[in-house]
């Protein structure tokens, strides 16, 4: 009979073979078993498969996130949203507190409607040079984890700064790096 321990969405044949993993939150499954894995390179066939225990409401891990070529389409659009609402709420500040005091609403809209989608656009491109960066490594050193998150973040702001010359492109990617 299949184990039911994982609840009715995650059942696991029987064919594959189930073991803890280091996170108490998840449990790999594998094709074959992990004694047997350390004796030949990995191919796409042996690869470890994560899937979460069914859980009601539960947030979605690294594991779970897209794949690569979507991946940077959502984060491009989300660095957008978040940078046009984040400007659209600064500028509203700052265009209210530069105008005359009858004109203050009016001088707020026209802040928005000026730099809001200029700092979106901004942090557009940010957001779509770090996802490619991150695929791109993810897909050069076939595993992801933290460093690749640190070494887009560095080529990032590397590569954002480098019109101002390599000692600026040195200076950001060290702060991109060190931020993530």
């Amino acid at each position: 009979s299949p184990d039911t321990r994982l609840g009715g969405d995650t059942r696991v044949q029987r064919a594959q073979h189930r073991w803890p993993c280091p996170s108490r939150r998840v449990v790999c499954v594998s094709f074959p078993p992990p004694a047997a894995r350390h004796r030949r390179r990995r191919s796409p066939s042996t690869l470890t498969a994560w899937r979460r225990p069914a859980q009601a409401g539960s947030a979605m891990s690294v594991q779970e996130r897209d794949p690569c070529p979507h991946r940077i389409l959502d984060d491009i659009g989300g660095a957008f949203a978040m940078g046009a609402i984040g400007g659209g709420l600064w500028n509203m500040v700052k265009g209210a507190r530069n105008s005359p005091r009858g004109e203050r609403m009016q001088g707020s809209i026209s802040a928005i409607r000026a730099r809001a989608p200029i700092l979106g656009g901004n942090f557009a491109v940010w957001g779509g040079l770090f996802s490619s960066f991150d695929c791109s490594l993810v897909w050069l050193r076939r595993k992801e984890d933290p460093w690749n998150s640190i070494a887009s973040g560095a080529l990032t702001g590397g590569v954002l700064a480098a019109r101002g010359g390599w000692r600026a492109a040195s200076r950001s990617a060290a702060v991109g790096g060190g931020l993530l």
